[in-house]
């Protein structure tokens, strides 16, 4: 019982720890405004096991890359490489196609 709560509190000391990192970037300008806004944070993991399916994510910034935030999207099955192309796209590194995307998310757009 003891291992939930220190991954609780990992869970926690790593989430303080994105919310630092953001805030960092949100605070320094550069020319097209906040750092935050012309950079892309995807944070997340598969929760402890190799299962690639319902993965909470978290992506920030992007706003000037054309990345559309403050919503809570829940996708039904994608594949990750969708997200990855897209995002490489959005960085400017066109990525028709890796791993198994086959489209671009256009719901982050």
């Amino acid at each position: 019982m003891d291992s939930f709560i220190y991954w609780g509190q990992y869970d926690r000391w790593m989430s303080s720890r994105i919310a630092y990192f953001l805030g960092k970037l949100k605070e320094k300008e550069d020319q097209a405004g906040s750092l935050l806004d012309s950079s892309i944070v995807l944070n997340g993991s598969p929760s402890g096991t190799h299962n690639l399916k319902n993965n909470s994510l978290l992506l920030a910034g992007g706003k000037n890359l054309g990345l559309k935030h403050g919503r809570y999207l829940q996708l039904e099955e994608q594949p990750m490489c969708n997200l990855y192309t897209t995002l490489l796209t959005r960085l400017g590194v066109p990525t028709p196609a890796f791993g198994d995307s086959d489209r671009e998310l256009t719901e982050i757009l």
